[in-house]
């Protein structure tokens, strides 16, 4: 009997050597912790991608101009206060009315939201638009190249005597464009969205 256990004990031993032998070892070059990291990383900055790709934000285009005087405002029917803009020529195809539009009066002045009410046709140049609006010359800083000029009605009132004549800041939004075209070199390959 002890033959047998030691035969038996003998291939066991052999058969859990060659097991051991023929197993695949692979080097431990990272460690558990490590290795789900990463892959949560590689998650996190997959989930950014297609939030760049997807995510739209608006796209605004600047312009300056005046508060209307009260004979100024005459020019337009239906008009209590005015505030005319002056818009680069280059964004005239995508300006139309009912825009949403926001007009800072003077640097100190109130901020004013509101859609454009009329655009006025063609593209005006300084000398024009001085003659066209009866622009004094502090006015006529308003407009420096050729520009398309709206009207906007502020949604709340605005003392047309204490504003008249001042200069004005606009931001028109013009539609909206994906943030992935914020990185450099991308900007061309995402157009903007009306």
């Amino acid at each position: 009997m002890s033959q047998d256990r030691r035969s038996l004990f003998r291939e066991g031993a052999i058969r859990r050597y060659m097991q051991r032998r023929e197993k695949d070892v692979f080097p431990r070059l990272v460690s558990p912790p490590v290795f789900l990291c990463a892959w949560l990383l590689f998650g996190l900055l997959l989930l950014g991608g297609l939030v760049a790709w997807w995510a739209e934000i608006p796209a605004f285009v600047e312009g300056s101009g005046i508060v209307l005087t009260p004979e100024q405002t005459r020019r337009f029917p239906n008009a209590a206060t005015s505030i005319l803009i002056f818009l680069p020529q280059a964004y005239a195809a995508q300006i139309h009315t009912g825009l949403p539009v926001r007009v800072q009066v003077d640097a100190d002045g109130p901020a004013i939201l509101s859609r454009i009410e009329r655009i006025e046709p063609g593209i005006i140049g300084p000398a024009a638009a001085r003659q066209r609006y009866a622009l004094d010359s502090e006015e006529e800083q308003a407009i420096d190249q050729p520009s398309v000029a709206i009207l906007v009605q502020p949604r709340q009132k605005l003392a047309s005597s204490m504003y008249a004549g001042s200069l004005v800041q606009a931001q028109v939004q013009v539609g909206s464009r994906r943030v992935l075209s914020l990185f450099p070199g991308l900007d061309g390959l995402m157009l903007i969205r009306g």
